[in-house]
Formats: structure tokens, C-alpha cells, sequence
């Protein structure tokens, strides 16, 4: 199984009266997100299921990915993506999708380094970092749990870009 964790695109500013969870994606953000689809397309194969953080940017991020690789019925909201500290939660659903090849794990930083981390059995100096529209493909061989899966590697939305551009 390859786990592809994306962080949502560029989103509004936090700002009073809006709540973080109703923060939508700005213009700039999701035109980001579109650019980088023939990229990601490229280092994902066929999307086969998407998993995402119920927050309004992180939906409109897997929505943007769904429609791209004609996988929107298997989009799943998952709670446990919003908060941080559920990454047993998270790969007890990825369990659930044994024998999907490729999943898309939509969500937000820190929480996406945490689950990296979790999944890999590793901590890396400085961190996992993902920028807005950036993505890490983790390798599972067998079943998704604390350490079992491998680092294959972490990019940036323009890396993302300009890998669909060769």
C-alpha cells in the first residue's frame, strides 16, 4: 500500500468570527493544487481512495484531487484527521482499505508529520515538514500500524509542479 500524505492548499488567515474549521481555500491555493495534479499524477498512479480531514480546506483540497483522478465516490471524512494524537485511529481506517494500492491522506500540519512518523517508526531531525499542497509517500508492505511503513519521499507543491512538467 502507498499512503501519499498532502497538506490542503493555501487558506484563508485565521481571523475573528471564523471558526478554523470553516476556513476555505484561497483562489491561490487551489489554482496551486490544480497546477500540481499532472505531477502528482505522474509519482501516484491511479488515486484509488482518499481519506480527509473534515475541515472545509482539507475537503476542498481532496475534492480538487478526487475530480482529477475520477475518484470522487471514494472519499472519506475521517475525524481523526482534524486533531492531533489519533494516528492509531488513522491507520486502524487505513486497515480498512487493505488491498487499495494508492490512498490520498488529506489533513493538516503538524498532524500529517505526526502520522509520517508514526507510520515510519522514525523521527527526523528538524522534522517532517509539509508546505501547503505538499506530499510524502509512505510505502506499507502488509498492514498499516506504528512502524511499519518506509519514507519514500517528501516534496513541495512546486517540486509537485514541476515533476508534471517533464
Amino acid at each position: 500500500m502507498n499512503v501519499f500524505l498532502l497538506r490542503h492548499g493555501a487558506c484563508e488567515d485565521i481571523c475573528d468570527g471564523v471558526e478554523d474549521a470553516a476556513r476555505d481555500l484561497t483562489p491561490e491555493g487551489e489554482a496551486a493544487i490544480r497546477d500540481s495534479l499532472p505531477g502528482m499524477k505522474q509519482l501516484t498512479g491511479q488515486v484509488d481512495f482518499i481519506l480527509t480531514s473534515p475541515f472545509v480546506r482539507a475537503v476542498r483540497t481532496a475534492n480538487i484531487v478526487a475530480g482529477y483522478f475520477k475518484c470522487t465516490d471514494f472519499i472519506h471524512p475521517l475525524d481523526a484527521l482534524a486533531e492531533r494524537g489519533n494516528e492509531e485511529k488513522i491507520a486502524s481506517e487505513l486497515n480498512r482499505l487493505i488491498g487499495k494500492e494508492n490512498i490520498v491522506v488529506v489533513g493538516h500540519m503538524p498532524h500529517l508529520a505526526e502520522l509520517a512518523e508514526y507510520l515510519v517508526g522514525d523521527t527526523y531531525e528538524g522534522g517532517i515538514v509539509l508546505k501547503k499542497g505538499g506530499m510524502a509517500k509512505i510505502y506499507i508492505q502488509g498492514f498499516p500500524a506504528k512502524n511499519s511503513g518506509m519514507l519514500r519521499w517528501v516534496m513541495t507543491g512546486d517540486e509537485l509542479r514541476t515533476s508534471g512538467e517533464r
